[in-house]
C-alpha cells in the first residue's frame, strides 16, 4: 500500500540487497518500473547534497557518446564488442534530431590520451554515454580494493581512482558495459565492508561530479545493450 500509488520512488538498499534489481518486481501484475519512475541512492542522506546541472553552452555539443568495438590493449584480451561503435552513433542521432548537439568518440579514436584531453569540455556535457568493457567489483584484481574496477578504453583503462579526478557536469552517465553497475560489499579481508560506501565505477563517476549513473549488473548482451539503451535514451 505504501508504494501503490507512488509515480517516483527513491531507493536506499543495504549492502547485498544492491544486487537485487528491485524495478524488475511484479507489483500487481507489473514490473514495478512500469509503474514509478525508480532512482538508487547509496544513503538518504545523499539526497541533502547540492548539485546543479552544467550551464548552457550555445553552440557547443552536449553530449558525449562513446563506442569501442575492438580493443588493444597491452597485457591483456579483451573479446570484440561489435554493436558498440553503432551504439554510439545511434544514441548521438537520438539527441541531434532533438536539436541536442552530439559529439562522438569512436574506436581508433577513443584511446586513453584523447578521453583524457576532453576533460576540459567534460563539465558541459549533459550526458555521456560510454558503449565499452567494463570491470566489475568482484573482479580478481579489485577484489581487496573496489576503486580498482576499470573501464576499457580503445589502448588502455581508466581506473576508478583516475575517473574520480576528473570534472564531470553530467545530468546522466549511461555505462554500457558489463558488470558496471555493480556495488563491492565485500573485500579487504572483511566478509562485509562496513556501512553503505559507495565504491566502484559509480562511486568513481559521483566523485567526479556525475548526477546519476545507469550501469549494469550483469553481463551486458551485445546485440541487444542498442535496443535498450536507445529506448533509454529516447525518454530522456
Amino acid at each position: 500500500n505504501f508504494v501503490r500509488d507512488a509515480r517516483r520512488l527513491i531507493l536506499s538498499p543495504h549492502r547485498a540487497l544492491h544486487l537485487l534489481p528491485f524495478h524488475a518486481a511484479v507489483f500487481d501484475g507489473r514490473f514495478l518500473i512500469e509503474q514509478s519512475a525508480i532512482r538508487y541512492v547509496p544513503n538518504l542522506g545523499s539526497l541533502l547534497l547540492p548539485w546543479s546541472a552544467p550551464p548552457a553552452a550555445h553552440g557547443t555539443a552536449r553530449m558525449l557518446a562513446l563506442g569501442i568495438n575492438r580493443f588493444s590493449v597491452p597485457g591483456e584480451d579483451w573479446l570484440p564488442l561489435n554493436s558498440a561503435e553503432a551504439e554510439a552513433r545511434l544514441v548521438a542521432d537520438l539527441w541531434a534530431k532533438r536539436g541536442v548537439g552530439a559529439r562522438l568518440l569512436l574506436g581508433d579514436q577513443a584511446t586513453v590520451a584523447a578521453f583524457r584531453a576532453l576533460e576540459p569540455e567534460l563539465q558541459a556535457y549533459r550526458c555521456l554515454h560510454l558503449a565499452t568493457h567494463g570491470s566489475s567489483v568482484f573482479a580478481k584484481e579489485a577484489a581487496n580494493d573496489p576503486f580498482a574496477s576499470r573501464l576499457i578504453l580503445r589502448d588502455g583503462a581508466l581506473d576508478a581512482l583516475s575517473i574520480g579526478q576528473l570534472r564531470i557536469g553530467a545530468e546522466v552517465v549511461v555505462l554500457s558495459a558489463c558488470d558496471s553497475g555493480q556495488r563491492a560489499l565485500g573485500g579487504r579481508g572483511l566478509a562485509e565492508l562496513p556501512g553503505d560506501d559507495v565504491f566502484g565505477l559509480q562511486a568513481a563517476l559521483f566523485e567526479a561530479g556525475a548526477h546519476s549513473v545507469v550501469g549494469a549488473l550483469w553481463p551486458v548482451d551485445d546485440s541487444v545493450a542498442p535496443i535498450i539503451v536507445s529506448a533509454l535514451h529516447a525518454g530522456l
